[in-house]
């Protein structure tokens, strides 16, 4: 090879104080064709080389061996060279000695030094070496498994530095001030290498263990898994998001428990590291929710939030829902958790509010599944039957007479009482004067009305009158008896009011100008009729006697005839032209009773209307004498037999008489004969025959002094001397 000359201009003073030794600078050359290198020395140096030919054999040469041997060594006075004798000594020790050039390296406590007793040479040569930065080594992983006994398994994934031996790519073995000698702190150490990551961590959402530390899911050197994994996922990720954990999640399983396959591993620009910036979008590579565009979208399928309700991580509530309905969606629909507070709740709404709301889409608005009244009818069946015109008329819209979700109110309905409900439409205007039917006037509607099934008419909840038994159990009574009141077999309505009336019982009309309205007949012959009684004009009028529904009695009559009339007939009445007794004090005092009172009073009385005094039913004179003819006593002789008048002579005509003798004849016969009341009480009497005790004559009351026998009797009365009967 052709010799070639390199000049080094190198002054060095004061090699070796001791020596007094000084070098000038001179030409050295020589020529070196094994060597990579042709260096130029002092002559110290070279007298050096002439031993120390090795130092001159490997490629790469610690710099001060190429400037100068006294750059590290200095003579120490002995003789040199001479076996077994050091002549030389290091100018520092080391690791001193090193710092004067390498003087970075002294920053900071390095527990290699410590543990290497100091000494570089445990991995560097010091003269030359035919491997990069003088190490021992060829591989800086095989000098560094010397002590730190890195194993790495033939079936590990290998980070790539570690693979080609060159732990020094991310390890500075002289300076720890970041940590087992990293030359920085992660992430910014790996950056170096994954300037892609780089990229990806300056979106704007930040996996915070990426931000961090890359080592938080990295093993530095090797691993099993991929990626230099430290252990599977999810469990990686369990190991920070650990509540996450519990219960089985249909969607790891379903996809191969690989989180990645929705969210980035470092960074994203959404949020929640998603690989897409919707939601919905991501959810949809998998579940394919297809919404045409004419529906109503529940606003966070809408936003392509699909985590507003779903939780992907956790199916305990069942479809990956973060809470159960209806608290789930009360989260955002806080106004019905309000109303859910109320007393009464629909069922449905209590429940879940999927029974009637789809969660995604829906043609109809707020979601239903179905329109009004069909969804209703999904559980309210029993509504469906029968044409309806509340509905058409309401337009099928069940809310606006009930709250959907809760109330104050009975049934869900929007207001307290059905009445003021139902006059919203219906306006029932009724005066405070009124009586009111106490279902109105307690609000209730629905008492009488079922406002969902119109199958009797008019709303009403059963066919007439069996919907007034509901309540008037009374009157179901009464219509079990003989006689029934036909309009109230057919309809109460025929004579009530359903709602309200000015007459008390919510009659139509006055009693009894609603009697008349079926008995027209009746009322013609009361106005016609010169006297009437005077219970018909008063304001219970034919209530006073008649039952309006049902009764054992024959004519309606509330009892016995005898004790309807004595209920009344109980005290004196007195006007200014006559008096009548108390008829129940006479019958009760007596020892013989007019025979007809046992049957009733009509026998000789009409009850309600009469041409006659005293309402007879047939002729009777008033006075005390009168002409004595069938036709003028007509109304006894409907019961007895008018021979009494008629046979002077009779023993079969009647008991009152003188062997044959007729005694009433003897009475009665002429012009002026007796009336009956002139001896007879007519209703009861303390004497046999009803004979009174007095009678009046003029302002005098007459005794009769009347005695009765076996065989006839005695009377002596003012009118004539003693006188005696026998009838044998």
């Amino acid at each position: 090879m052709e010799e070639f000359l390199i000049t080094i201009l190198i002054w060095i003073s004061g090699f070796n104080p001791n020596l007094g030794s000084t070098y000038t600078i001179e030409q050295v050359s020589f020529a070196d064709t094994n060597s990579v290198y042709s260096l130029a020395f002092t002559q110290e140096d070279e007298s050096c080389m002439e031993c120390h030919k090795e130092v001159l054999e490997p490629r790469r040469k610690h710099a001060p061996v190429k400037e100068s041997c006294a750059k590290c060594h200095q003579p120490n006075g002995k003789e040199h060279p001479l076996d077994g004798v050091k002549g030389f000594n290091l100018v520092k020790q080391v690791p001193d000695l090193c710092f004067k050039c390498h003087d970075n390296l002294q920053a900071g406590e390095n527990p290699h030094q410590a543990k290497l007793n100091n000494d570089c040479k445990k991995c560097h040569e010091v003269h030359a070496s035919k491997n990069k930065m003088l190490l021992t080594q060829k591989k800086a992983v095989t000098l560094c498994n010397e002590c730190h006994e890195l194993e790495i398994p033939e079936t590990d994934v290998i980070h790539n530095p570690v693979k080609s031996g060159r732990c020094n790519k991310c390890h500075d073995p002289h300076n720890n001030e970041f940590g087992s000698f990293l030359k920085q702190k992660s992430p910014d150490l790996c950056y170096r290498c994954h300037d892609g990551v780089a990229e990806e961590m300056k979106l704007r959402r930040k996996h915070t263990a990426a931000k961090e530390n890359c080592f938080n899911c990295h093993d530095p050197h090797s691993n099993k898994q991929s990626y230099l994994l430290p252990d599977t996922v999810p469990n990686l990720c369990f190991k920070c998001h650990d509540n996450l954990q519990a219960g089985e999640n249909p969607h790891q399983a379903k996809l191969n428990n690989d989180c990645k396959k929705c969210h980035e591993v470092h960074a994203s620009k959404n949020k929640m590291l998603l690989t897409q910036k919707k939601a919905v979008t991501l959810c949809n590579e998998c579940h394919e929710l297809e919404i045409p565009e004419t529906d109503v979208i529940h606003n966070p399928v809408k936003s392509g939030r699909c985590n507003k309700c779903h939780d992907p991580h956790n199916n305990e509530f069942g479809s990956f829902l973060k809470q159960k309905s209806p608290d789930l969606c009360y989260r955002c629909h806080d106004g019905v958790a309000e109303e859910m507070k109320l007393r009464k709740k629909h069922t449905a709404a209590k429940e879940n509010c999927f029974n009637c709301h789809d969660p995604h889409s829906n043609k109809q608005s707020y979601l239903l599944p179905d329109t009004l009244p069909n969804l209703c009818f999904k559980c309210h069946d029993n509504l469906q039957a029968g044409e309806n015109p509340h509905q058409s008329k309401l337009n099928n819209d069940c809310k606006k007479c009930h709250a959907v979700h809760a109330s104050k109110n009975k049934m869900l309905l929007t207001q307290k009482k059905a009445v003021t409900l139902c006059n919203e439409c219906h306006q029932l205007e009724i005066p405070e004067s009124n009586t009111v039917h106490n279902p109105v006037s307690s609000g209730r509607c629905n008492k009488c009305h079922d406002p969902h099934n119109n199958e009797f008419g008019s709303f009403i909840k059963n066919d007439m009158p069996n919907l007034c038994y509901r309540c008037h159990e009374g009157v179901e009574a009464s219509m079990g008896m003989v006689n029934l009141h036909q309009p109230a077999k057919e309809d109460c309505f025929k004579c009530h009011k359903p709602h309200d009336n000015t007459q008390s019982y919510l009659l139509p009309d006055t009693i009894p100008n609603l009697c008349y309205s079926c008995h027209q007949d009746f009322q013609q012959n009361v106005q016609k009729a010169t006297r009437v009684h005077k219970v018909l004009n008063d304001s219970k009028s034919c209530g006073n006697c008649h039952s309006p529904h049902g009764s054992p009695e024959k004519g309606f009559l509330k009892k016995k005839e005898k004790e309807v009339c004595l209920d009344c007939h109980d005290r004196v009445y007195m006007s200014d032209d006559r008096t009548i007794m108390n008829i129940k004090k006479v019958i009760e005092n007596a020892k013989s009773v007019h025979g007809p009172i046992n049957f009733g009073c009509s026998s000789c009385h009409n009850p309600h209307y009469s041409e006659r005094m005293d309402l007879l039913v047939n002729n009777f004179p008033v006075g005390a004498y009168a002409p004595v003819t069938k036709e003028n006593f007509a109304l006894c002789f409907d019961c007895h037999t008018s021979e009494i008048i008629e046979q002077e002579y009779s023993k079969t005509a009647t008991n009152f008489r003188d062997g044959d003798k007729n005694l009433h004849f003897v009475h009665t016969n002429g012009n002026r004969g007796r009336n009956c009341t002139t001896c007879h009480d007519i209703h009861a009497a303390a004497n046999k025959h009803l004979i009174s005790e007095k009678v009046p004559y003029g302002k005098w009351e007459m005794p009769m002094n009347y005695k009765s026998n076996e065989n006839g009797g005695s009377c002596f009365p003012g009118c004539h001397q003693e006188e005696k009967y026998d009838r044998r």
